[in-house]
């Protein structure tokens, strides 16, 4: 996913692929475990390419609550640390990130509101 220029020439290559087209893209927990530079760079390419999108995220956040703290040690444990969660901890951050990453409409919605 860091290769934004490879995953651009692969989808070119992809007969009938059109970035102009309706598209909808899932990044489960893949953004956090990336460098911030590398997470960010990643939106910034989906935003130049896709010109008709809904980006879909589900990521890990408030690492400071109980359960956050269990999550930030077990991903530690496992030699695969959430690399951006310090630097986007919250609905706000990440709400921040996305609008000045990306800069179009943008809608969070937390999971945990509905539990």
């Amino acid at each position: 996913m860091r290769k934004t220029q490879l995953l651009d020439a692969i989808l070119k290559a992809i007969n009938g692929f059109n970035e102009n087209e309706p598209t909808l893209l899932l990044s489960e927990v893949v953004l956090t475990y990336m460098a911030v530079n590398s997470g960010n760079s990643v939106l910034k390419w989906i935003s130049e390419m896709f010109s008709n999108c809904v980006l879909a995220i589900y990521e890990q956040i408030n690492p400071l609550d109980p359960f956050g703290q269990v999550m930030i040690s077990h991903f530690k444990k496992l030699g695969s640390p959430l690399k951006c969660i310090a630097k986007y901890p919250t609905e706000v951050h990440q709400m921040k990130r996305h609008i000045d990453k990306v800069g179009d409409l943008f809608l969070l919605i937390c999971f945990i509101h509905f539990i």
